[in-house]
């Protein structure tokens, strides 16, 4: 339903480490993400989110989250080996159908390692 706001779950499997991982998770363009570091989103919302974290702090600046008007986009210079799990929330805007672009994540100079989620559809009701 428009103006319902709807967790995302991404979840990456790595059997080995990975420096400098990059996902990235377009959403449906008439979506928005919900950005619970603004005051007039309320603080319980922030409760539902997960980053994946990383296990060695010492190891670079850690990753970074960034909430862009078309994609959610997660940056970490060393991914341990293991499952990560990130959650964020989205608000459909608009009613009608929209394409969801596939999730992508990969090591970033390592072109042989990446993935992909399927692609679909949205459909959101008044």
């Amino acid at each position: 339903r428009r103006g319902d706001v709807y967790p995302v779950r991404l979840r990456i499997i790595t059997r080995r480490p990975i420096a400098n991982f990059l996902l990235r998770d377009p959403i449906a363009s008439a979506t928005e993400i919900v950005n619970t570091s603004f005051q007039t989103e309320g603080l319980s919302l922030a409760d539902l989110e997960r980053t994946g974290q990383s296990d060695y702090p010492w190891f670079g600046s850690g990753e970074i989250v960034e909430k862009r008007y078309d994609a959610y986009i997660v940056t970490d210079p060393y991914l341990s080996a293991g499952v990560h799990e990130y959650i964020y929330l989205v608000r459909p805007i608009q009613a009608g159908r929209t394409l969801l672009p596939p999730a992508q994540a990969q090591a970033m100079y390592e072109p042989e390692i990446f993935g992909r989620t399927d692609g679909g559809a949205v459909e959101a009701t008044k």
